[in-house]
């Protein structure tokens, strides 16, 4: 019985193990410049990931690309916070493309030596 009980704690700990660790993986940021304006980008992580890309499909199963973008513009994208309606504005106006370019790379999750991002000792620190 006490082996069973060692048994069930090294589980456990091994759970929370992996649980911290995509804790700290989950949160790996990076920063650019764009047109004189620095973005931050924040991953958010696979589970927040696919509630987004839920909560931008309609019952028919097709995904809604206007909301799809502004819900992952406001997840990933920390600072300055923007949503779409930010890019009317004039101070913003320029930099849409590349902003949604980038914010679509860190949501996607294929970040890491993304050679469509600037590599350097600003990429995805924690």
């Amino acid at each position: 019985m006490a082996n069973k009980k060692a048994e069930t704690k090294k589980m456990l700990k091994n759970m929370e193990d992996r649980k911290q660790m995509a804790e700290d993986m989950k949160f790996y940021q990076y920063k650019e410049e764009i047109n004189g304006k620095e973005y931050v980008f924040q991953y958010c992580g696979k589970r927040r990931s696919l509630q987004i890309i839920d909560e931008s499909t309609d019952e028919k199963g097709n995904i809604l690309k206007e909301k799809l973008l502004d819900n992952v513009l406001k997840a990933v994208v920390v600072n300055p916070s923007v949503d779409l309606d930010s890019f009317d504005e004039e101070e913003y106006m320029d930099d849409y493309e590349r902003v949604t370019d980038v914010a679509n790379i860190i949501f996607s999750g294929k970040f890491r030596n993304n050679p469509k991002l600037k590599q350097g000792q600003d990429v995805l620190q924690k």
